[in-house]
């Protein structure tokens, strides 16, 4: 009963914040090119509305009507927060500079349709980002390719799998590692995407995220393992003279959930150790865990400014590499979106990790 009355209460509060960044959205254009809707109640509430009946609808009928209608309305509710980002920032700037309200008007144009264009531009391309490790623990060089949170599903489709699959294969990785989420709440496992996966030209290794559970994860696995990916579930195996350790997405992480989970695997001090995890896991809470290399996902660097500065007090890793005591924490702002199919101020991430000996 507790849990449903937060859960309600949770979905009170996103559909009130939708509601408000609409209604400043539209007010302010009222204000600036001077005219009135008087029905901007009732158009923002049906607006607000149809973002919960969408993705109550997508969780049951998956079509491509549905997947479009939940494109579109993702899609809104995104442009919406960029035009917040300029309302706010253009409002003292028209406040204190003596400009005419046409040149405000065109002014405001012109900046809006940029940032939605930056937006929608970095929400579709990809950015193949480098990093460089070096160890002793390992005799010859290896290059990991990491791909999280693809969140395939009603935006991403098989067409992107098959875009990610054909960048990856020029790299010609060494090791894939799936951070988890390569799946969303809005989608499943096709013949598609079990043939896209399994044209990567390297061995694959998985562990779940968040969104894997918030589908049937045990049907996803089982799929998954029709595939040449290994599944890693609080599990570890070897590459060679690499060691791979995996784990479910845990949920909650504290100190006493990592600990329950690690304590139970066997990390190899004396290989080199790659950790996959979904949600990044701070030193303090692997002090004790003897990893090399985690592999992490999950926070999308907040995907749209200034989520990603409220994504930085949450997860003190929250984006690229770290490095502690010649243990590193890598944390991809994943390849994919969640949501609204928009990026600012982040990026899609194709990570590229070459571990050298030395």
């Amino acid at each position: 009963m507790i849990k449903i009355i937060g859960f309600t209460a949770l979905i009170i509060l996103f559909l009130g914040i939708q509601y408000y960044a609409q209604y400043e959205v539209f007010k302010n254009l009222e204000k600036f090119y001077n005219y009135k809707n008087n029905r901007l109640f009732l158009v923002i509430g049906l607006l607000t509305a149809n973002l919960l009946i969408i993705n109550i609808i997508v969780r049951s009928y998956q079509n491509n009507f549905t997947f479009a209608w939940y494109t579109i309305s993702m899609s809104y509710i995104g442009l919406i927060w960029l035009l917040n980002i300029v309302i706010v920032l253009y409002t003292p700037f028209n406040y204190f500079l003596p400009i005419s309200l046409k040149f405000s008007q065109y002014f405001l144009a012109i900046v809006s349709v940029s940032v939605v264009f930056i937006g929608l531009y970095s929400g579709l391309s990809i950015k193949q980002i480098n990093t460089v490790i070096k160890s002793d623990k390992i005799e010859n060089d290896i290059r990991i390719v990491q791909i999280s949170d693809v969140h395939l599903g009603a935006v991403n489709k098989g067409n992107y799998l098959k875009y990610i699959v054909n960048k990856t294969n020029k790299l010609k990785p060494d090791i894939v590692a799936i951070t988890g989420d390569l799946f969303d709440e809005t989608g499943g496992i096709t013949d598609t995407i079990i043939s896209h996966l399994n044209r990567i030209n390297a061995p694959i290794y998985f562990v779940t995220g968040n969104h894997e559970n918030y589908s049937n994860v045990e049907i996803l696995v089982k799929e998954l393992e029709k595939t040449k990916m290994k599944v890693l579930r609080n599990q570890s195996t070897y590459h060679n003279d690499i060691q791979i350790v995996g784990i479910d997405d845990i949920g909650k992480v504290t100190s006493a959930s990592v600990d329950s989970i690690c304590n139970k695997l066997q990390f190899d001090e004396n290989a080199f150790s790659i950790f996959l995890t979904h949600q990044p896991i701070k030193f303090d809470y692997l002090k004790n865990v003897a990893f090399n290399l985690q592999l992490a996902g999950h926070t999308h660097a907040g995907q749209i400014f200034p989520a990603s500065l409220i994504v930085k007090l949450i997860y003190p890793c929250n984006k690229g590499l770290y490095e502690q005591e010649k243990k590193y924490i890598y944390v991809s702002q994943g390849v994919g979106t969640w949501g609204p199919p928009i990026r600012f101020f982040t990026n899609n991430e194709l990570t590229v990790i070459d571990i050298k000996k030395g």
